[in-house]
């Protein structure tokens, strides 16, 4: 079969229109941005086993971060340093998801050099960030995200003065 620019062009064009529609959440970060502020942040890669996990249970995810207070709401940022995480993916976590938060996929360029920053606290693939309210990354944790590991990041990084 032989297709021709235009219709090529016209090929992508809908998928694009049918991804928006599918994710509206899902946002490219800047690759070369800093990380945004009140974020968890979950790297890994697609080659490893326990990250691909924690992308099954972004429902769950979800629902934690509605649970925490802020403002403005923690957003969730996927920082997968191998390639994007597919916002088909992420369409499917959002499709039971009652008022998620926002979204952010971050490039592979942001991901390696925000985790290359973190890697001696981390010692490896999956582990998760948490940023607060400038950006600054405040806490991270090795290993899977638990619903516990959400709401200890959280507090690490929003402390009342006292």
């Amino acid at each position: 079969m032989v297709q021709t620019a235009t219709s090529i062009r016209t090929c992508l064009a809908r998928s694009l229109a049918a991804l928006v529609l599918l994710c509206p959440h899902a946002l490219l970060a800047d690759p070369v941005a800093a990380p945004p502020p009140n974020a968890l942040i979950l790297f890994g890669a697609h080659w490893c086993a326990p990250c691909t996990g924690e992308l099954r249970d972004l429902g769950t995810i979800f629902v934690r971060l509605g649970l925490l207070t802020g403002d403005p709401k923690p957003q969730l940022v996927l920082a997968w340093i191998d390639r994007p995480v597919a916002p088909s993916t992420v369409a499917r976590a959002l499709a039971t998801a009652h008022d998620p938060p926002r979204v952010v996929i971050a490039a592979p360029a942001a991901a390696s050099a925000w985790a290359e920053a973190q890697m001696a606290d981390a010692h490896g693939l999956p582990f998760a960030a948490m940023t607060d309210r400038t950006g600054t990354i405040c806490a991270v944790r090795a290993g899977a995200v638990q619903a516990a590991t959400i709401a200890d990041l959280w507090a690490n990084c929003h402390r009342q003065p006292e």
